[in-house]
């Protein structure tokens, strides 16, 4: 089951540093405000009013950043329409559809690079990064942070660095993953920046909990929840569910369950669907490790439910793998198989190898439980191949050789640069000496010829 965790909360670690509740007396008093704006202001106003719903089920996000850049299109407002674009790329982010998402993103790119908007052009690269992570591409993300890292400030530089270390809890580097939190977290505390400190020991809780250091995650989660408690009750809620996961692996359900009930009484509060299906899981994983299989299906189906009204048809295949997991232990070994391939199916779509591994090695388990030999043997090459793709030395070395040749050809330009700069002033010394030298030659003429005239009128 500690897979299982671990799936479940990875595919949400991308969300924590940017979620915010929807709150609805912020938008009230953004749409008061429109009504008497005009031109680029009301534009500004309903992008505000499109971000604080990005993250409800509903498509007022959708509509009102539409009505935005239709507005900024009809007034040529470049600035007005990249964000727009860039609200757009963060909507289809959170519905899964990545295509849209990288489209949109790109629209932004292009607009902010025309405008040479530096720090949104940095933002835009982060957001870019994401997208490559989910896809697997960690050369792509890698080289995306490092062009926010060159043109952006000490914020994003800073964002680049937590970005980093979640690039490199998804490859399961642990280690390297800590390394660059805690560079983060450095940062932050300087800033004496509370909310997002709390964010960085969310993910050092995360780090440990993968790497079964139970106590030490349940300090960096109770550190973190210490800090929202009386903040951010939506965030508060995060670490309530990430502590019951602690207690869940640590045997204690009774506290495990309780945090998860407290936990979906303030997502429904907030409407923070999201996280109210990640807890449905939860409450599904706990049932499961209670064989209530009856009541883990109902959780499951009801995370289920929520990802479908989301539109979040990634977590279809960590779904359909639980649902899949429950007709295992049932014996419905038809019914097992056939969410397993669905799972698979979504999976593959996606590139969520993670959850691909996992399927395939229930697979194996069952077929080698029948005594299939030809399905045992394809499923296990499928599990290794998988398993050794998602993140080889081979690719730590590229990772690796990419930073290296990255500083290198900064040097090599630096360097060529400074070469160019001395030639310059090498050629520069030498045209003044020239100069020198003619000007004494023109001296030394009209002297002599003065000396001639002086001799001949004498």
């Amino acid at each position: 089951m500690k897979s299982k965790i671990i799936i479940t909360f990875l595919l949400f670690l991308l969300h924590f540093i940017s979620v915010n509740a929807q709150n609805q007396q912020i938008i009230d008093s953004l749409f008061q405000k429109s009504k008497t704006a005009n031109d680029t202001t009301e534009i500004n106003l309903l992008n505000k009013i499109a971000q604080n719903y990005i993250y409800s089920t509903s498509d007022s996000s959708f509509k009102y950043v539409n009505i935005a850049r239709e507005k900024a299109e009809s007034i040529g407002f470049e600035k007005g329409l990249a964000k727009t674009y860039t609200i757009l790329g963060t909507y289809y982010y959170n519905r899964s559809n990545l295509n849209l998402s990288k489209k949109n993103y790109q629209k932004a790119l292009h607009l902010y690079e025309k405008l040479e908007l530096k720090n949104s052009i940095a933002s835009i690269f982060l957001s870019l990064a994401a997208i490559s992570m989910i896809a697997n591409n960690f050369l792509e993300a890698f080289d995306l942070l490092n062009k926010a890292k060159d043109i952006g400030n000490e914020k994003t530089i800073n964002s680049c660095n937590y970005s980093i270390a979640i690039m490199y809890a998804k490859i399961e580097n642990y280690e390297k993953a800590l390394q660059y939190i805690l560079l983060s977290l450095k940062y932050l505390e300087v800033q004496k920046d509370s909310f997002n400190i709390a964010q960085c020991h969310n993910v050092i809780g995360y780090i440990y909990s993968c790497r079964e250091e139970d106590s030490l995650a349940l300090f960096h989660y109770t550190y973190a929840l210490n800090l929202t408690k009386n903040n951010n009750q939506k965030d508060y809620a995060v670490l309530l569910s990430n502590i019951g996961v602690i207690n869940k692996t640590q045997g204690n359900l009774k506290e495990a369950k309780k945090k998860y009930l407290k936990a979906e009484e303030i997502y429904i509060q907030f409407n923070d669907l999201y996280n109210l299906a990640k807890t449905y899981i939860n409450l599904g994983n706990l049932y499961f490790e209670l064989s209530d299989f009856s009541e883990s299906e109902k959780f499951y189906y009801k995370a289920h439910e929520l990802h479908m009204a989301l539109n979040d048809s990634i977590s279809f295949a960590i779904d359909y793998r639980n649902l899949a997991e429950i007709y295992k232990k049932q014996n419905d070994i038809n019914k097992a198989i056939e969410f397993f391939n669905r799972s698979i199916q979504i999976a593959k779509k996606h590139n969520v190898t993670i959850v691909l591994r996992e399927d395939y090695y229930s697979l194996f388990e069952i077929y080698q439980e029948q005594n299939n030999s030809k399905s045992t043997f394809e499923y296990f090459f499928k599990y290794t191949e998988i398993k050794d793709s998602i993140f080889t030395l081979d690719k730590e070395k590229s990772i690796n050789n990419m930073r290296i040749s990255y500083e290198t050809e900064k040097n090599k330009q630096t360097i060529d640069f400074l070469k160019i700069e001395n030639n310059l002033k090498t050629s520069t010394i030498k045209q003044h000496k020239r100069t020198e030298i003619l000007l004494i030659i023109i001296l030394i003429i009209i002297i002599s010829f003065s000396i001639v005239l002086l001799y001949v009128y004498m």
